[in-house]
């Protein structure tokens, strides 16, 4: 009974992954559109991309924790990596979004500063996110000796 659990939740799950997949490397050209329509028009726009954000980040962590749901992570050993280079770049110019719409919405500052907090945000989060990867270098699993082609 436990494995047609599993499975049933296999079935539900690997649909919506690659659509996040899909989404998740789609969103920071989406995200830089609202960023420059920020800085043109002056007007400040919904930030829902930290939902979507949010969502991603929880399916993110699904496949990693557990074994059977990060087979395909497993089977193309550089989706992973790219997928969390698509998601922390997002997450920077979701950060970035933020700010910009603090000045828009409240001209609580200026636009320079706006301008240059919502860049040393996203700098701070490419940053990190070298370091995320120097820490954790990108290899394939057969070479780090923590898994192989024909484990799965």
């Amino acid at each position: 009974m436990k494995w047609v659990l599993k499975w049933l939740f296999a079935i539900l799950y690997h649909p919506i992954m690659w659509v996040l997949m899909l989404i998740a490397f789609i969103m920071p050209f989406m995200i830089y559109g609202d960023v420059k329509r920020i800085w043109n028009y002056e007007v400040p726009t919904d930030n829902f991309n930290a939902v979507l954000l949010a969502f991603i980040g929880l399916w993110l962590f699904l496949a990693l924790r557990n074994p059977f749901l990060g087979r395909l992570y497993r089977r193309i050993p550089v989706l992973l990596p790219a997928m969390q280079m698509a998601f922390y770049t997002s997450v920077g110019l979701s950060l970035a979004i933020a700010l910009l719409n603090g000045w828009a919405d409240d001209g609580s500052y200026s636009k320079s500063l706006a301008a240059g907090l919502a860049a040393g945000a996203f700098v701070a989060v490419r940053l990190l996110m070298s370091l995320l990867f120097w820490k954790n270098p990108v290899m394939p699993q057969a070479a780090s000796g923590r898994g192989g082609e024909g484990r799965d």
